[in-house]
């Protein structure tokens, strides 16, 4: 079992919140025999279009104030053994969470799986832009670059992923 929660400008401020609200009422009397939560997944994503553009539009949040209330939810989440996420089709682009390193999935997001999402100028020296998806072009036109930050590589390693081809605005 799962669920999905859409971000809006509307409930971010939320987040943390709502985590705690499922775990209370999800997962801490809902368990199965062996102890592991029934609840399996939270997803959380950006909007996907809506009938009414404007309303769309203006229901994006810029990352910047998505980032702290997201990165706790996710923390509260996966603290109770639920599977936190926040990328796929209508995901955040990595930089949307305080460590975009632990969110990197295992593999690059490919062309095709990016689809019409795109980088912005901060996303040119990102670290972790090969798993990155991106974000929808609505996203620009109505937050700008709102709050997309490039990670840094890891200073251990002194390496870093090359950036992956992809439109960028």
């Amino acid at each position: 079992m799962g669920i999905h929660c859409v971000v809006e400008r509307s409930n971010v401020a939320a987040l943390s919140a709502h985590a705690a609200f499922v775990v209370e009422r999800f997962v801490t009397p809902y368990r199965d025999v062996a102890g592991a939560p029934r609840l399996r997944r939270v997803v959380y994503s950006l909007p996907t279009r809506y009938a009414e553009e404007e309303r769309y539009r203006r229901g994006l949040a810029p990352l910047d104030l998505v980032r702290p209330g997201l990165s706790a939810a996710l923390r509260t989440l996966r603290g109770a053994g639920v599977e936190g996420r926040m990328l796929g089709m209508g995901g955040f682009p990595l930089c949307a969470a305080e460590d975009a390193r632990a969110e990197r999935p295992k593999q690059d997001v490919s062309a095709a799986e990016r689809g019409e999402r795109v980088y912005g100028r901060a996303c040119g020296d990102c670290a972790v832009r090969p798993g990155c998806g991106g974000v929808p072009t609505a996203y620009f036109e109505a937050c700008g670059e709102g709050g997309l930050r490039p990670v840094q590589a890891a200073s251990t390693t002194g390496q870093g992923a090359p950036a992956a081809p992809g439109r960028a605005l």
